[in-house]
C-alpha cells in the first residue's frame, strides 16, 4: 500500500508558493512548517537506522546492564522523533485540507507502524531525486 502522495505533497507547496502573493507571512510560515515536516521524517528514519545499528553492534559485546542501558538509550531517542513525525504527519494533511488538497498521507493517523513506512517512503523518494 502507498502511503505518501507525491502530486498532493508538490500540489501543497506549490498553491503555498502561489499564495506568497496574497499572503506572504502565511504562505512563509507554511513553507517553514514544510520543511520542519521533511526534517522529522528523515530524522526519524536516521534514529531507526541509528537504533539497529548500536543495538546490533552491542549485542554479545555489553554486558547485560550496559546492554539495557544502551537499548533504552536509543530507544527512547527513535520514539521521541517517532512521534515528532507523527505530529507532522498530522501538520502536513491538516494543511493538505486547508488548500483542498487531498492527504499527503494516505494511511491511518493512528497507526504508527504505518507511519513509520511513510517516513521511509517519503525518504526514499527525496532521496531518489525526484524532489527537485
Amino acid at each position: 500500500m502507498k502511503l505518501f502522495d507525491e502530486k498532493a505533497f508538490t500540489a501543497l507547496e506549490s498553491s503555498i508558493k502561489e499564495s506568497r502573493f496574497q499572503q506572504p507571512d502565511m504562505a512563509e510560515e507554511d513553507l517553514d512548517s514544510i520543511k520542519m515536516a521533511v526534517l522529522a521524517f528523515a530524522n526519524y528514519v536516521y534514529r531507526v537506522a541509528e537504533e539497529r545499528i548500536e543495538v546490533r553492534l552491542a549485542s554479545g559485546v555489553k554486558n547485560g546492564a550496559e546492554y539495557r542501558q544502551i537499548v533504552e538509550s536509543f530507544d527512547a531517542t527513535r520514539h521521541t522523533a517517532h512521534e515528532k513525525a507523527i505530529a507532522m504527519t498530522g501538520l502536513l494533511n491538516r494543511m493538505a485540507r486547508a488548500y483542498d488538497i487531498p492527504p499527503i498521507y494516505t494511511g491511518d493517523l493512528t497507526n504508527r507502524v504505518m507511519i513509520g513506512d511513510f517516513c521511509r517512503e517519503f525518504c526514499d523518494w527525496l532521496f531518489a531525486g525526484r524532489y527537485q
